[in-house]
């Protein structure tokens, strides 16, 4: 990430004009570098230097440009661009050895599993290919939601908090793990008791909470490669046989929430996001906010093909689904891809960000779409809260109005987008007796 800050006019930076604060000291603590443009000379050398630290450090890059300087004429000659030689291939393998040791690991098990990070997400076809070579189940942390589809024989959903049984059970049965760009959050707990091969590009993250049996620095597509190279195809047809009889437990768990309804007529989650399932299309980009409307996306959502989800790093920023799905939008007009983005938040994450609907509104690609939801279910009777409240479209001029009924969202256009919202008869909900799910 780049970000561009403007200042006062250099001559009054020092004394504590109005309107100056230290800006490179407020960013310092998001921002990984930073400096302040001076002058045409070398503005063109700081900013690639800016992007250098922004693509490869994977952080935040910062650069100050005074009201004054905003101003200056470019200058004359300004180098080429593109320049090569300025940034360096990341394919790299990890060392043989330990390449040889993650191989018989892999090679001896009976039971493998692949657990999918963030870090693989732009490698999933090489993860898929890895995997159907190995009959491997693949179970996904929250924030990689999506990279493996839960439709395909071998996807097992998400692990942790925002996950759902399929992938606990999985994971609580095998007996080695290929953990791929995952940073072993304790929002998503993944096992340290089973052998385990970490495979990352940042070696700070290997083995960075407890040791790893073992740890390969490489680029994950690379990696991936290798290992499949060096390994021969494995038919698990009893893994399969298990994924779906978690599959057909899970979905049948799902069926007996959704028509349930709370004490003041409110949805169930599992209702909700099986219709907004059936309405996204296979490659539409999902942005999810904070929030328990967050937590029922991880349960009872179910990705498909080649769907992205954007989250705020593990839930950290309210208010993030919104500009997020804004920028998304712009991205997916600019690459001409015509792919959907959605937006999920919850009212307060929506309530941080509302006046972004007049830029919604304005400025969004026509194929945002976003949907509030809202939040009071108890945990005993829904793995999490979240049932829905407001469904809109860019094209709405205005959302509901929060004080009007909880509608739930229905299929409304053959165009698979959201395009209207009623209400709907649901049994009421019986008082909650069984412990959480």
């Amino acid at each position: 990430m780049l970000a561009l800050t403007g200042q006062v006019q250099t001559q009054v930076i020092g004394p504590g004009t109005f309107q100056e604060l230290p800006l490179e000291k407020a960013f310092d603590a998001v921002a990984e570098w930073g400096q302040t443009i001076l002058h045409p000379g070398n503005a063109t050398e700081l900013a690639a230097l800016a992007m250098k630290h922004a693509i490869v450090m994977r952080d935040v890059a910062h650069l100050v440009l005074p009201d004054n300087v905003q101003e200056l004429p470019g200058v004359e000659d300004p180098p080429a661009r593109p320049r090569s030689g300025r940034l360096a291939a990341t394919g790299i393998a990890p060392p043989p050895d330990e390449l040889a040791r993650a191989v018989e690991l892999l090679r001896t098990a009976e039971r493998p599993a692949i657990v999918v990070g963030n870090g693989a997400r732009p490698h999933r076809d090489e993860v898929m290919a890895l995997a159907e070579h190995l009959d491997a189940p693949v179970i996904s942390t929250f924030k990689a939601k999506g990279t493996f589809p839960d439709d395909h024989s071998l996807g097992c959903g998400v692990l942790g908090r925002s996950g759902i049984p399929v992938a606990s059970q999985t994971v609580a049965t095998a007996d080695c793990l290929l953990v791929l760009g995952a940073s072993f959050s304790n929002h998503t707990s993944i096992p340290t008791w089973v052998p385990t091969i970490q495979v990352d590009l940042d070696p700070m993250i290997l083995g960075k909470f407890h040791p790893v049996e073992v740890p390969l620095w490489g680029d994950i597509a690379r990696t991936v490669a290798e290992l499949q190279a060096s390994l021969l195809a494995v038919d698990r047809p009893e893994a399969r046989q298990a994924i779906a009889t978690r599959w057909r437990r899970w979905r049948a768990e799902k069926v007996s929430r959704r028509d349930l309804v709370d004490a003041h007529g409110r949805l169930q989650p599992a209702l909700v996001f099986e219709v907004l399932g059936e309405l996204v299309p296979d490659d539409a980009v999902i942005a999810v906010d904070v929030g328990n409307n967050t937590y029922s996306f991880g349960h009872f959502f179910e990705c498909r093909g080649r769907q992205d989800v954007l989250m705020s790093g593990y839930l950290g920023s309210i208010g993030f689904a919104l500009p997020a799905a804004l920028g998304a939008s712009v991205a997916v007009r600019r690459a001409g891809s015509g792919r959907q983005v959605v937006s999920i938040s919850g009212d307060g994450g929506l309530g941080q960000y509302l006046a972004e609907v007049t830029t919604l509104s304005r400025r969004a690609s026509p194929s945002l779409t976003w949907c509030s939801t809202t939040a009071s279910w108890p945990r005993s009777v829904a793995s999490s809260s979240g049932p829905s409240g407001r469904c809109g479209r860019q094209s709405s001029s205005t959302p509901t109005s929060p004080s009007s009924p909880p509608p739930a969202v229905r299929p409304g256009s053959q165009s698979g987008r959201l395009t209207s919202c009623a209400p709907r008869s649901r049994a009421p909900c019986p008082s909650p007796t069984a412990p959480a799910s």
